[in-house]
């Protein structure tokens, strides 16, 4: 398992897809796998810094292999917000339409499992993408 901490801000976007890259390439895992998973892994990260602007530095812990990627991100000292809440689809709709939503259904579709837990004002994301060769 590697785990890095990166300043909250799109500045840090840069950084962090190096990041994944690095775990993939070092793991063996394909390019276009890791495409999709350097797509979840920025989406979710922008919405951390999106729904919580002011805050700390947000960890993000890669582990696996070329089967399976289990990405965790915590960020601390944050409000509730949940990325696998189920929504109604026409508000969905609506929600993107007002002001994007798409990235959200996009993790959803790129991940094989995706878990919200928050206690103690820590987010705690957890998206696991598995692949069959």
């Amino acid at each position: 398992m590697v785990i890095r901490s990166f300043p909250r801000g799109i500045r840090s976007l840069a950084d962090l897809h190096d990041f994944v890259h690095a775990f993939c390439a070092a793991h063996g895992i394909e390019r276009d796998r890791a495409f999709d998973l350097d797509l979840v892994v920025e989406e979710l990260f922008t919405n951390q810094v999106k729904y919580h602007p002011d805050g700390r530095e947000i960890e993000v812990a890669l582990d696996g292999d070329v089967r399976q990627v289990t990405m965790t991100m915590t960020d601390r000292d944050v409000d509730r917000f949940d990325p696998t809440a189920t929504r109604d689809p026409s508000a969905e709709r609506n929600q993107e339409l007002l002001e994007g939503g798409r990235g959200l259904r996009l993790v959803r579709a790129l991940t094989d499992e995706l878990r919200y837990d928050y206690r103690e004002r820590t987010s705690r994301i957890t998206a696991v993408k598995r692949w069959s060769h």
